[in-house]
């Protein structure tokens, strides 16, 4: 539905209060999904400013790990590089456990009227941070 018309179409019902109200309540779920689609954009923008920086010091962990392949001594010398490593995966599980809460979040807060069922379904399926990865 279009906020336009039906704010437009909200001015021109005069006398009709069944169809003013229904229109009040159309314009109101509008509204709703403008703001949960701005939410949604927003937690993808701050998932995508964490992996890029996650994948940034992956790529220095790798290039760390070639350097120590080469050079290394002893076992203990790995052991930084190593803890390196474990807070990086933890960093990816958190920022993963973080993004499915939200996902289940706003499940649970936006429940589609059932005209809108299949639209929602479109929109969460289409959205790439709700892809989940093949069991």
């Amino acid at each position: 539905m279009d906020l336009a018309q039906l704010q437009a179409e909200r001015k021109a019902a005069h006398g009709d209060n069944d169809h003013a109200a229904s229109l009040d309540r159309a314009i109101a779920a509008v509204k709703s999904q403008l703001v949960s689609a701005e939410r949604i954009r927003s937690v993808a923008e701050d998932a995508s400013d964490r992996l890029r920086v996650l994948d940034a010091q992956l790529d220095e962990a790798v290039a760390r790990a070639v350097e120590l392949s080469v050079k290394a001594d002893d076992v203990g010398d790995i052991s930084p590089l190593t803890n390196d490593v474990d807070s990086l995966v933890g960093e990816l599980e958190s920022l993963r456990q973080g993004l499915e809460e939200a996902r289940v979040e706003r499940l649970v807060q936006h429940r589609p009227h059932p005209q809108g069922a299949r639209r929602f379904v479109r929109l969460v399926a289409s959205c790439p941070i709700y892809q989940l990865p093949p069991p």
